[in-house]
């Protein structure tokens, strides 16, 4: 019994997700943007470290509390698109911001829709069209992805990478 090489095993890996045949075809990938709020509240843990350097005056070791919003803009893609299902990729940059606060973010996930087809469809066969467009699209799914903010305290501007 031979067992398979790991690279071989990813670039099958990789051919298998990345072949149309595997995922519908006639569905529309859906780009859409959006405009909103985020508001994100941070506390800081206290510091256990101690300075053995006693030429270093350290000002304040304890915990501060401080929040970032913005008006943030939004780009949410849809990709590999089946009739109930798609995968999706979100992109966040600030617009505006308080203070000099940021919020930057990218999320990968998938919907899952329970009501009808999850974009719009279209089959051409000889010359007759047909093209089916969903009026409502309820849907639930979950996402994985990493973000960045920067915030203010009283003493400091700060930055933290977070996850989603």
């Amino acid at each position: 019994m031979s067992s398979i090489n790991p690279i071989k095993k990813i670039i099958l890996l990789f051919m298998a997700i990345s072949s149309h045949s595997l995922y519908a075809t006639g569905f529309s990938p859906v780009l859409s943007t959006s405009v909103g709020i985020f508001d994100l509240s941070i506390t800081e843990n206290t510091s256990t470290l101690e300075s053995t350097d006693t030429t270093v005056e350290i000002e304040n070791t304890e915990a501060v509390a401080s929040k970032a919003t913005v008006t943030s803009f939004e780009v949410n893609y849809e990709f590999l698109i089946y009739p109930r299902k798609a995968f999706y990729f979100i992109a966040m940059v600030p617009l505006l911001s308080q203070e000099g606060s940021g919020i930057f973010m990218g999320a990968f996930g998938a919907n899952f829709y329970l009501n009808s087809m999850a974009t719009v469809f279209s089959y051409n066969d000889k010359g007759t069209s047909i093209v089916i467009t969903p009026k409502f699209r309820y849907y639930w799914g979950a996402s994985t992805g990493i973000g960045y903010v920067v915030y203010n305290t009283i003493s400091a501007k700060k930055s933290d990478v977070f996850l989603i």
